[in-house]
């Protein structure tokens, strides 16, 4: 099942400047963890983590790493 991190992107640039994000404490947010997120999923104590960095609320968490991508046909 592929997710949409579109939102994640989002806040990411919208709090740091860009995706691009080299300096700890920063490396999980970074661009190959968000491919191999797509592969394997998240582990909880990262999106712990990004949460806490970007000011991401509990309740918002599905939005941005649980949404799904829309297949079209």
């Amino acid at each position: 099942m592929p997710y949409d991190y579109s939102k994640l992107r989002g806040i990411i640039k919208e709090v740091f400047g860009n995706e691009e994000i080299s300096r700890k404490p920063w490396i999980y947010l970074k661009e190959p963890v968000l491919e191999a997120a797509r592969k394997r999923g998240w582990k909880q104590d990262q999106i712990a983590k990004a949460c806490k960095l970007l000011g991401i609320q509990e309740e918002d968490i599905p939005l941005y790493f649980f949404t799904l991508k829309v297949q079209r046909s």
